[in-house]
């Protein structure tokens, strides 16, 4: 073996070394940006969960306020159709303008004749005078019998 052999056989080898060490950087590189991939993957995934999870609370807000709205329409034509039924069956009312009648809310109740009027008049006159000259009942004055606790 000469020389030319031996210098042979280590460009060979510093080559196969060189081209090893390039093919090392490549594949740590590839495993570097295979790493970035799957956590960028995963950043997307949870982003993109959150972001549906978000829509279907919104839609489940909406759809709750949508269901309220609708129960109180609901309940409110109810009322009203019921208030109506109540209206023209006649059936006695009772609240601060409805004059406690029966049938057109329209026409006002009756006011008292002016003799029933003074009627109750000279009635409370007469008991606010009884209450005035009633007096208490006195004590005996003397207490000396009584027995003492």
């Amino acid at each position: 073996m000469g020389i030319t052999e031996i210098v042979l056989v280590i460009v060979i080898v510093v080559l196969v070394v060189w081209a090893m060490s390039t093919i090392s950087r490549q594949a740590r590189a590839t495993e570097a940006a295979a790493t970035a991939a799957a956590v960028s993957a995963a950043g997307h995934t949870v982003s993109s969960v959150g972001l549906v999870l978000a829509v279907g609370v919104l839609l489940g807000l909406l759809l709750v306020g949508v269901v309220t709205i609708a129960v109180l329409l609901l309940r409110a034509r109810r009322a009203e159709r019921r208030a109506l039924r109540r209206r023209e069956s006649g059936a006695w009312r009772a609240g601060p303008s409805v004059y406690w009648e029966r049938g057109d809310p329209e026409l006002p109740a009756s006011s008292p004749s002016p003799i029933d009027t003074l009627i109750q008049l000279e009635v409370w006159r007469a008991l606010r005078e009884m209450r005035a000259e009633a007096t208490p009942p006195a004590l005996p004055a003397d207490t000396e019998d009584w027995p003492s606790w």
